[in-house]
């Protein structure tokens, strides 16, 4: 009796590590994820505004001068 106690607490404790290594990976990916998007967001943003800018300013150059 004693030992099947103890073999059903190490099961558990190996099923709850397994799932909290599961855990951690999925939150490390997330994390990694996440980052990667707002990088993407950050340069694409910025390749946006530089473009704008770029063709106001070109614009301003080619207006004929009154």
């Amino acid at each position: 009796m004693v030992a099947s106690a103890t073999i059903h607490e190490l099961l558990l404790f190996i099923f709850e590590s397994v799932k909290l290594k599961k855990l951690n990976f999925w939150s490390i990916f997330m994390q990694w994820l996440k980052t990667c998007l707002s990088l993407f967001l950050s340069f694409a943003i910025l390749l946006v505004g530089s473009a704008a800018t770029t063709s106001s300013v070109h614009h301003r150059c080619l207006m004929p001068s009154e």
